[in-house]
């Protein structure tokens, strides 16, 4: 087996612009959020307290897809960047542009 070789490699900033790494951890921030919420009577609460009618709520609490998917689609709408901002996160792009 051969050893790769030691050269420039990719960039630890590369994407940071685009803004791709901010989605990325927004969705595993809604993800954790929605762990934390293990019973379906609490996701029922939380969502309804974010916004969600009663029927959205309910329909996204009793979902039996994964973790990740319903961070992606379901929860970006009840919890989307704003919501964030909200609450402190602030995403790697707005630092980046703050330093260079």
């Amino acid at each position: 087996m051969r050893a790769r070789a030691l050269g420039p490699g990719r960039s630890p900033i590369e994407g940071v612009e685009s803004g791709a790494r901010d989605k990325w951890i927004l969705r595993r921030l809604r993800l954790c959020q929605w762990k934390q919420w293990k019973r379906t009577r609490t996701r029922v609460r939380e969502l309804r307290a974010l916004g969600l009618q009663d029927g959205q709520a309910r329909k996204r609490a009793f979902s039996r897809k994964a973790y990740w998917r319903i961070a992606g689609g379901p929860l970006h709408h009840a919890m989307p960047r704003t919501y964030w901002k909200a609450r402190g996160v602030v995403g790697l792009v707005q630092m980046y542009q703050s330093y260079v």
